[in-house]
C-alpha cells in the first residue's frame, strides 16, 4: 500500500500538490488538534501536529492569562521527516499521540 492510500484510509485529505512533485495532506482528528504529511517527490515524508491548546481550554471552562489566548498553540519541537511509507507513519502517529496522553495537568507529570 502507497503512503498516499494510507493516509486516505486514515482520513488525511489531499490539500496541496506542488508541481515539483510534493503533496500535502491534512486531517483534522479532534476539534483542536491538525495533523499534516509533506510527501517529497525523494521518497521521504515529514510528519507534524499542532493542538489549539488555547481553544481547547477555553471550551474546559479555562481561562489563560494572555491576550489571544485562542492562538495559544501547543507543537512538536521538530517536523519528523523518514521514508514515506505506512509504517513510519503510524510510528509517528503513535508517537504523537502517546505525546498529547503523556501531558497529565493535575499530577505536573
Amino acid at each position: 500500500m502507497t503512503l498516499d492510500v494510507h493516509l486516505g484510509d486514515l482520513g488525511f485529505e489531499l490539500i496541496q500538490e506542488r508541481r515539483g512533485g510534493s503533496k500535502r495532506f491534512a486531517r483534522r482528528s479532534n476539534p483542536y488538534l491538525h495533523q499534516w504529511v509533506l510527501i517529497h517527490p525523494d521518497g521521504t515524508a515529514e510528519f507534524t501536529w499542532e493542538l489549539e491548546l488555547g481553544a481547547y481550554l477555553k471550551a474546559k471552562g479555562f481561562h489563560i492569562s494572555v491576550q489571544d489566548e485562542l492562538s495559544l498553540l501547543l507543537f512538536p519541537s521538530g517536523e519528523a521527516r523518514g521514508p514515506a511509507d505506512p509504517d513510519w507513519l503510524d510510528d509517528r502517529l503513535a508517537e504523537a499521540d502517546g505525546a498529547l496522553d503523556a501531558v497529565d495537568l493535575a499530577s505536573g507529570g
